[in-house]
């Protein structure tokens, strides 16, 4: 009976190490195979293999659903564009850890992207509540005033631009940012300023010299127009916004001052789809020149 005893307990005590070698075994080779698929997801990014590299993703979440695996598929999802699955991604690494900053900053980055500007700021919000380190937390008050500029409200993103810029004062798209809301709130003076800023700090800047042009434009001051916003085009010409053409047109068209550019901007303007191209066109055609109205 002794014997017996002896017996099961021997053999329930070589089961249990048995047990915690196997459970040791299958650990380390998933933290191996873990290792080997961030790895692999790396290598998939740098190739812009994103459909693979969330293939690859989705065995890791599988083997280890931590926030940050979540967040790295959130993002591979972000580059296809796909941003409500990476917002239901980046949700759940949120639900997951709800105390990491960054996770708000890039939810609030696909939300601006299919232009849920509210929810953007709500998660700017989370974010600049939580404090991380302080180039990137200031940094948040930049991306939040871009999601009130897009969502029209320029005096609360005029009060973010000026924390930026007080705190990065080297950063462009403060400078830029900020005189486009000043600019939609027509206080001119103060727009060029932050434009010549701007410029100032990088002279090969398209956003910069594109906002200067386009003020000059509404203040009908065709030579300073016309030299910022060509030197947009240079920085760029591979630009498909239509705006850049469309007044480029009407600069060149004002009082005939060289009518075959001014038809050749005009036709590209209408070509990337500007509604107002056509209408400029024929009073081209019809009178020889454009006459500045606004």
């Amino acid at each position: 009976m002794v014997m017996r005893i002896f017996e099961i307990v021997l053999i329930y005590s070589v089961a249990i190490i048995l047990v915690f070698r196997i459970l040791k075994w299958w650990e380390r080779g998933k933290k191996n195979v873990v290792k080997r698929l961030i790895n692999a997801g790396k290598q998939d990014f740098e190739n812009k293999r994103y459909s693979q590299q969330i293939k690859k993703y989705n065995w890791l979440i599988r083997l280890n659903p931590v926030p940050s695996n979540y967040s790295l598929r959130a993002s591979a999802f972000s580059n296809l564009k796909q941003y409500d699955c990476a917002i239901k991604d980046i949700s759940k690494a949120i639900d997951i850890n709800p105390y990491y900053a960054d996770f708000y900053k890039s939810r609030a980055y696909y939300y601006s992207k299919v232009e849920k500007n509210d929810l953007a700021v709500k998660d700017y919000n989370s974010a600049i509540d939580l404090k991380f380190n302080p180039k990137d937390y200031y940094y948040l008050f930049l991306f939040r005033a871009q999601s009130l500029e897009d969502n029209k409200e320029y005096q609360l993103a005029i009060n973010d631009y000026d924390i930026a810029i007080k705190n990065l004062p080297e950063e462009i798209e403060a400078y830029t940012g900020k005189g486009f809301c000043l600019f939609e709130l027509k206080e001119y003076d103060s727009a060029l300023s932050c434009y010549q800023k701007a410029v100032e700090l990088d002279n090969n800047s398209f956003w910069a010299f594109y906002y200067r042009g386009e003020l000059f434009y509404q203040l009908k001051k065709v030579d300073e127009a016309l030299r910022d916003l060509n030197k947009a085009l240079e920085l760029r010409p591979t630009t498909e916004n239509s705006w850049l053409f469309l007044w480029l047109g009407v600069l060149y068209a004002v009082d005939g001052k060289d009518n075959e550019k001014a038809m050749s901007f005009l036709q590209k303007a209408k070509e990337l789809g500007n509604k107002d191209a056509q209408e400029c066109i024929d009073e081209l055609n019809n009178t020889g020149k454009i006459i500045m109205e606004w």
